[in-house]
């Protein structure tokens, strides 16, 4: 009787003992979800995720756990990590209960994240999906979003017609709800769809509605995609001077909010608008910054893109590696209970034996389909890259042929288009190089000399030598280095040979000094180097700007005509 007393007393114990690490391990979660939410508020995400991390580690209530995964799921959608924020969002749709209304908004969580990889039939699936459950619920305010989301989806797979439909149930709903802010969302989504449909006069009604609530709401973030799409309204409307106001409000507003997206395309709506108004030489120049802005916006996707592929590849290291760790504690405690049967051992070394290599050689399949897949993106990113700008350079030279050759604006395109020209070479070689970092550079200045001596009238009586060792330098070093020696030609070219009874020369000297330096020298027979000029050119700013980037030493001087010189440290070496 004793005996059974003792047993019974030792199992009371031990229910007590695990509610109360039950107890101790829920608060530890909370405590870990107040803090991420915390963070997740106050815009610091990279925190936020390591407390959603810590804080799913110890939770082991579904709906808690659920709503970690959510909200991580989010974030990772914000940074544009969206195979990431894809397994959150369906660890989380696994712990919310069947057709709740928790669970709609995990649907349409994924539809959106969906959307923004442009997988569009999967992201219809899943708004539907959500659009259902809420439906059941008669939750007005979820059917109206769900509405909005479709009416988007639409819009992006160019069905205007659908989505307009969409959109206006969505409206209906929403006007009877009665939140102007959610009114002005909807409003703006019509006029884009009716924009993208070339229906200007409905587009403009709703765009301009949705404009007046977001102004009076105070609504800067939301302000600013209304006044972009205003903008393209009144250019393709052909009220470039209207239109030049919402350009300005667009770029104002992205730059406070550094949205590098809007930068670009409010750069490239002033370059259209400079065109309707014939300001040609502006056009020019408005171009050049969209160039080197949407270069800028290319290689962050890029980057994004690759750390996504990088964290993907040390997610599934982790996870072997905690499997690992599992199967050595399992196999300690087997040589623990069984320390006289050596055969028993024997089989349980074997088979750990066979689950490491197993493990490994799966580690290395998952490594090579990582590169392979990160080979292939950026393969491809360089071969867009490379054809966006032989286009562009392909129109600027359309332009220019439709200038008088000696005008101002002539002059001023042909110098962006051989700008646009030396970034195209690069991508070109990248391209050919099957994506490695170093470039010839001997290869490349013989090449962008050889198109320059043609691109301008000039420039056929000129005689360019280079004096080049084959070096290869990163790809970011030459991309400097190369619009330095554009700019260096195109200016001599321009102004150094006003004497008509010389021979235009120009001499390219490049060779290596010590172990990590390279020695750039461009020099001409012309009138020489200004030292006082009182206003530099953009030209000349470009080089001193390029010159920082480098870390490089330059030193100008006047010896039988101009010499620039530039000492550069390499970066990296090949």
């Amino acid at each position: 009787m004793k005996r059974i007393l003792r047993i019974f007393l030792s199992l009371l114990t031990a229910v007590a003992f695990g509610q109360s690490t039950d107890s101790t391990q829920h608060k530890i979660t909370l405590q870990h979800y107040r803090l991420a939410y915390r963070y997740q508020s106050s815009g610091l995400l990279d925190s936020a995720i390591f407390y959603y991390n810590k804080a799913l580690d110890t939770a082991i209530d579904p709906k808690t756990t659920a709503q970690l995964h959510t909200n991580a799921s989010i974030i990772y959608k914000q940074l544009g990590r969206y195979e990431i924020a894809l397994e959150h969002a369906f660890a989380a749709l696994a712990n919310f209960p069947n057709s709740s209304i928790e669970q709609a908004s995990c649907l349409d969580n994924i539809g959106t994240i969906y959307f923004h990889v442009r997988e569009l039939n999967k992201s219809l699936e899943f708004h539907y999906k959500a659009l259902k459950i809420r439906q059941d619920h008669d939750y007005e305010k979820g059917i109206a979003k769900s509405f909005n989301n479709i009416g988007n989806v639409y819009i992006e797979g160019q069905m205007y017609d659908s989505a307009i439909h969409n959109l206006q149930r969505a409206l209906k709903i929403k006007k009877t709800i009665g939140e102007e802010k959610e009114i002005a969302t909807v409003m703006h989504n019509i006029g884009w769809a009716y924009l993208e449909k070339e229906d200007l006069h409905s587009a403009e009604q709703y765009l301009t509605h949705a404009y007046t609530s977001k102004l009076r709401l105070k609504d800067s973030l939301a302000l600013v995609y209304t006044s972009n799409l205003l903008s393209k309204l009144h250019l393709e409307k052909n009220n470039p001077e209207l239109a030049r106001s919402f350009i300005t409000q667009t770029r104002q507003i992205a730059l406070k909010l550094d949205l590098l997206n809007l930068q670009v395309q409010s750069l490239e709506n002033e370059a259209l608008y400079y065109a309707a108004v014939k300001d040609f030489r502006n056009q020019a120049l408005t171009l050049g910054q969209f160039i080197i802005l949407n270069e800028t916006l290319l290689n962050q996707e890029k980057a994004r893109a690759l750390a996504e592929m990088q964290t993907k590849y040390e997610t599934d290291k982790k996870d072997q590696e905690i499997t690992y760790l599992h199967n050595v504690e399992s196999i300690q405690k087997e040589e623990i209970a069984h320390q006289k049967e050596m055969a028993s051992i024997a089989i349980v070394a074997a088979t750990f034996f066979l689950v490491m290599v197993i493990c490994i050689s799966y580690l290395l399949h998952t490594i090579r389909k990582s590169k392979n897949h990160i080979e292939q993106l950026n393969q491809e990113m360089q071969h867009r890259i490379s054809n966006n700008l032989q286009l562009l350079s392909g129109v600027l030279k359309m332009q220019s042929s439709d200038l008088s050759a000696t005008s101002e604006a002539s002059d001023l395109i042909k110098i962006t288009e051989s700008r646009v020209n030396s970034m195209a070479i690069v991508h070109q070689k990248l391209f050919a190089n099957k994506n490695k970092r170093s470039i010839n550079l001997q290869e490349y200045l013989e090449e962008l000399c050889l198109f320059l001596r043609h691109s301008f009238s000039a420039g056929e009586q000129l005689n360019i030598k280079t004096h080049v060792e084959s070096i290869k330098v990163d790809v970011d070093q030459v991309l400097y280095i190369g619009l330095i020696v554009n700019e260096l030609i195109t200016n001599a070219i321009k102004y150094a040979f006003t004497e008509t009874n010389k021979l235009p020369q120009i001499d390219i000297t490049v060779r290596g000094q010590m172990t990590n330096l390279i020695f750039l020298e461009v020099r001409d027979n012309g009138t020489g180097y200004d030292p006082n000029q009182s206003s530099p050119s953009f030209g000349t700013k470009l080089i001193k700007t390029l010159t920082r980037q480098l870390k490089a030493e330059s030193t100008n001087f006047n010896q039988n005509g101009a010499v620039f010189q530039l000492s550069i440290p390499l970066a990296y070496e090949t």
